[in-house]
């Protein structure tokens, strides 16, 4: 807020406004307060409730009809004309502007990457890394990247271990050879007692929760320090440029067959 002299404009800067705006100013009225008295000003940005921004265009919402805009984006129901920058001013006519676009950012934002299942989780000490190879990966390939496991509990990490050794896979990707062999000991037991799937995940979960407590981490999925990501249906290309995505983001590559899929670890 500030404040500042009234003065009145001349037969000069009237005629100056004309020949700028075509308008005419009205005639200027003279206050019992006399030219000398305080005028007190403010400005008041409008606050767009839908977004918490602030807009420099007074009057609400309802003037908002030359505002910047970024992508392309005039609003929800309009294109803008497009340019060769991505930020574009809207021009004036047409509906007035339903929306107040951050500059710099795409509007309604996906992820560039995507879940197997919404039941798996990224870390937050991972997921910037995670954001970083997917997006590497779509820039070389146009394709988005799908992450099939992330952060495991001991029960999940049983299931996964599972279902490898029941499609012939020996586990041979696991360094720790002695933790392995313990879990897979209780896979065989519980397989040849005739134990279910339900059974024998509880045997193997029960292993890998020993474990733990006594600071061994077969995997490290079980530190949130992990996640599989799909590879069925990439070309050798792509393939490659999701290595060396990985590789760009600080992580290490662990190829595995069965199932088909890249093991990252951070």
């Amino acid at each position: 807020m500030t404040y500042h002299r009234r003065s009145l404009p001349n037969s000069i800067s009237r005629f100056s406004y004309y020949l700028r705006t075509g308008r005419i100013l009205p005639e200027p009225k003279i206050l019992d307060a006399g030219v000398d008295a305080l005028v007190e000003t403010k400005f008041n940005p409008y606050h767009d409730p839908r977004n918490g921004q602030f807009t420099f265009a007074p009057g609400g919402p309802k003037s908002l009809s030359h505002v910047v805009t970024s992508y392309g984006q005039r609003s929800g129901r309009q294109r803008a004309t497009s340019l060769s920058s991505e930020f574009i001013i809207q021009s004036d006519g047409g509906e007035l502007a339903n929306e107040i676009v951050v500059i710099g950012r795409r509007q309604n934002d996906e992820p560039s990457y995507s879940l197997k299942s919404p039941t798996i989780r990224i870390s937050g000490s991972i997921k910037r890394q995670v954001e970083q190879v997917a997006v590497e990966f779509m820039r070389h390939t146009g394709k988005k990247m799908v992450v099939t496991s992330g952060t495991r509990s001991a029960r999940e990490q049983a299931a996964a271990m599972y279902d490898k050794f029941g499609a012939g896979a020996s586990g041979s990707d696991y360094s720790n050879r002695r933790a392995l062999r313990e879990i897979k000991a209780a896979y065989v037991t519980g397989r040849m007692a005739g134990q279910d799937r339900h059974g024998t995940i509880l045997a193997m979960e029960q292993v890998i929760e020993r474990q733990i407590k006594n600071g061994v981490y077969i995997s490290r999925h079980l530190i949130a320090r992990a996640i599989d990501i799909r590879v069925n249906g990439l070309a050798a290309g792509e393939r490659q440029a999701l290595h060396d995505a990985v590789r760009k983001a600080g992580g290490k590559v662990h190829p595995e067959g069965r199932p088909p899929h890249l093991h990252v670890q951070f």
